[in-house]
């Protein structure tokens, strides 16, 4: 298994690099964002999601509704 620190220079092994981003997410936070999982599963479904489709850099932009614990629960997930 490959530490943090090595994967972080294997991004950069032969330059620069594509990464997705998306600088508009919404989560449970932000009232008009739609989850209809089980309440225990949302943040392993949120990030899933992510990967499923590629994304690498993520912005939550809850308009004003940020909730901090929920932000600090997703970074752990990755």
């Amino acid at each position: 298994m490959m530490s943090k620190e090595h994967k972080q220079l294997e991004i950069f092994r032969y330059g620069s690099v594509w990464l997705r981003a998306d600088f508009h997410l919404h989560t449970k936070a932000d009232k008009e964002f739609v989850y209809n999982g089980e309440e225990n599963s949302f943040l392993d479904d949120y990030v899933a999601k992510l990967k499923e489709h590629n994304i690498k850099i993520g912005v939550i932009a809850n308009h004003n509704k940020f909730d901090k614990s929920e932000f600090d629960s997703l970074k752990k997930k990755q």
